[in-house]
């Protein structure tokens, strides 16, 4: 066996594959996969591995392979390629795990491509199924797509423990595995069909009831049974902050809703003053940015400032301090867009308000009269002109 060069793989001789549309290269048996994997020099610093988007564990799969281990072989790519008999077949290992082999410096680099194919059809006809989750996350995902990143990326979130559904708007999954590589180099019935049909039935389900008419609105509304909402945890803060008396609340579940926001303009008036907002409407509600609010009554009796605070991940507002403006506006995009419960923090003298925000391209955006209850500003709405009417004079009423 002269290690510099690969194990040459099977193929359909011309005059036959010219007659038929099946596969071309037939891979390696048994015996020739084992010999190939002998020539692995298992690198300890492996440069294959570097070379491989999904950086699969090459070493450790290729020495199963050399130790007659297949079984074991496949378990271990699986751990990091949710369809290993397709990129088997069309990744470019040329110019990823196989440009990087340092046995390829001097001679030709390990064939990890036809043994990574090796060990997943091999999987496959002996019934060997990729390791479902150990623990199960009480979280439904939706992954919009069938095609090979919507199927990793299910996978890779099944691995994980999510409840993850699959919406498909054609009849079949698999995307460009099905519709756009042809079968004599990718086979769809044989390979495709069952790699997905195992990894669904592990880890994922799938749907194509929705054809190309789903919204975000029905996904995350239950329609699809999946979930609206989710539960995330934020601790107390620094013990070291200002904010002391913050420091000993306890973690708190907070509910992040995601809603639509539809971009709008407010008419308010500030002392009688028209000023003009650019705001957010979310359920109905008017929502506006802190800081434009700072502006509007900066050098009044309720004027504040408001920063940033990284350490404790809160916007701290300061009352009676003059609002120190941006050098630039730092206006993001508007427009509708999403909005996503804001996580930060609002501390108004140095105590924890609990108010509702929402993030809106990346900007927190709040509720005015629930501003103008903290800084004890009166507010009143005008229903004939449709006029939001601040006054830092009186107090605020509810």
């Amino acid at each position: 066996m002269d290690v510099l060069k690969k194990v040459p793989v099977r193929e359909q001789e011309p005059k036959v594959r010219a007659a038929n549309f099946d596969e071309v290269c037939l891979g390696y048996n048994k015996e020739e996969a084992m010999q190939e994997a002998e020539r692995c020099i298992n690198c300890k610093n492996a440069q294959c591995v570097k070379g491989c988007p999904v950086a699969i564990d090459i070493p450790g799969f290729v020495s199963k392979i050399k130790e007659g281990d297949f079984e074991e072989a496949y378990q271990v790519i699986s751990k990091s390629s949710a369809l290993p008999a397709v990129c088997g077949r069309v990744c470019p290992q040329e110019s990823q795990c196989e440009g990087k082999c340092i046995r390829g410096i001097k001679g030709e680099p390990v064939s990890i491509g036809k043994l990574e194919r090796f060990a997943a059809d091999w999987g496959r006809e002996n019934g060997i199924k990729p390791q479902p989750a150990k623990e199960k996350k009480n979280h439904k995902v939706a992954v919009i797509g069938s095609g090979p990143a919507g199927l990793t990326c299910a996978g890779d979130l099944a691995k994980m423990g999510y409840d993850v559904t699959i919406f498909e708007a054609l009849h079949e999954p698999g995307g460009v595995l099905i519709y756009g590589i042809p079968e004599f180099r990718l086979p769809k019935n044989e390979v495709v069909a069952k790699e997905i049909a195992d990894e669904l039935a592990v880890n994922e389900k799938y749907d194509v009831s929705g054809s190309f008419f789903f919204s975000l609105r029905d996904l995350l509304g239950n329609r699809q049974g999946c979930s609206d909402v989710l539960k995330t945890y934020y601790a107390g803060a620094d013990t070291n902050s200002t904010q002391n008396n913050a420091a000993e609340q306890p973690a708190r579940p907070v509910e992040i809703e995601r809603k639509r926001a539809y971009a709008a303009r407010a008419k308010v008036t500030v002392n009688g003053k028209n000023v003009d907002f650019e705001v957010y409407t979310i359920d109905d509600y008017t929502y506006f940015k802190l800081r434009d609010i700072a502006g509007a009554v900066n050098g009044t009796e309720k004027q504040f400032d408001t920063v940033w605070n990284e350490e404790t991940a809160s916007i701290d507002l300061i009352r009676g301090t003059a609002y120190a403006a941006p050098g630039t506006s730092g206006v993001g995009a508007y427009g509708d867009a999403a909005a996503v419960t804001s996580t930060a923090k609002l501390f108004c003298d140095g105590q924890q308000r609990n108010v509702s925000a929402f993030t809106i391209n990346d900007y927190t955006y709040f509720k005015l009269r629930d501003i103008a209850k903290l800084l004890d500003m009166g507010v009143t709405w005008d229903e004939g002109t449709a006029t939001i009417g601040l006054d830092t004079s009186v107090g605020y009423e509810q």
